[in-house]
């Protein structure tokens, strides 16, 4: 019942489900109107979505891009 619980946590509880997937979708280089329409938001909430990544520690996209690729996050 337990099996991977405890030895494959969820990456970073500071971030929801749905900022998750929004992070997920600029990783594989979708673009901001792209999300809105895949994931039926507005733009002005992927932006939202965008700004989040300063929950794991870092302040720019392209860091954020660096970080995910390192810690193989969308892998």
């Amino acid at each position: 019942k337990s099996d991977k619980i405890i030895c494959a946590p969820k990456f970073n509880s500071k971030l929801s489900d749905r900022q998750l997937e929004v992070m997920r979708l600029l990783y594989e280089g979708k673009s901001d109107s792209e999300i809105a329409d895949k994931l039926f938001i507005s733009l002005n909430t992927v932006n939202n979505h965008e700004k989040q990544f300063r929950k794991v520690g870092v302040h720019s996209l392209p860091e954020f891009m660096r970080y995910a690729m390192q810690n193989n996050l969308f892998k």
